[in-house]
Order: C-alpha cells, then structure tokens, then sequence
C-alpha cells in the first residue's frame, strides 16, 4: 500500500512501511526501500496528479483504499477456473498476488528485451 510520500524522485525509491492507520503491515514486517526505473517514475509523475503527499498512490476509486470489490472478482474468477477443471489455489490476497505476477512478468520482460 504506497502513498505519494513513499515515493523519492531524487533518489528513485520506493518505501515500503508499516501504515497502521489504514491496517498495512510490510511482508515478514520487514519495512524497505525498492530502486524503481526512471521509466516507472515518469509514469508514476504522468499518473498523479495533483493528488496529495498522503494519497494512496493506487485508491479504490469508490471509496480511496483498498478495493475489496477486486477481490471478491478474482475468487469468483478462481472458482470458475476451478469448476472448468483446472487447479487454481485462491490467494489470501488476491490483489497483492496480481501486482505481484504483473510486477513479476514485467521485471522479466524487461530484462528479455535488455538482452535483444
């Protein structure tokens, strides 16, 4: 769960930290800083707006935090799958575990197309 304040342009980083107030604790509560790509900032510059410092950089648009909704989707998705007969595992965390693969598949992407 990053908000704007988490993000430092000059130093191309992002923080991750505990945010009790919205109920966030880090993996393993370890809080860390990720180099993120000049590529990613710029979009990130593109994406925000004139939103404030403590914004959540990724808000349900319904109500400005997490979006349940998308989970809810995505077990219905699972179990879908699941009836079709495939096996699929439901995540705890089902948005966590997209941004996850997503950020997962673009990192190795990138690094294909750095070698072409």
């Amino acid at each position: 769960m990053a908000e704007w304040n988490d993000v430092d342009w000059e130093e191309k980083t992002v923080s991750v930290r505990f945010k009790p107030e919205l109920g966030f604790k880090p993996k393993d509560y370890e809080e860390r800083v990720i180099a993120v790509s000049d590529t990613l900032l710029a979009c990130l510059k593109r994406f925000r707006g004139d939103a404030p410092e403590d914004a959540l950089v990724f808000p349900s648009p319904i109500t400005g935090t997490v979006d349940k909704h998308l989970d809810r989707i995505i077990h219905s998705l699972v179990d879908k799958a699941n009836r079709a007969g495939y096996q699929v595992k439901k995540p705890r965390k089902p948005c966590h575990a997209f941004r996850v693969l997503y950020a997962t598949r673009r990192l190795s992407s990138a690094k294909i197309s750095s070698k072409l």
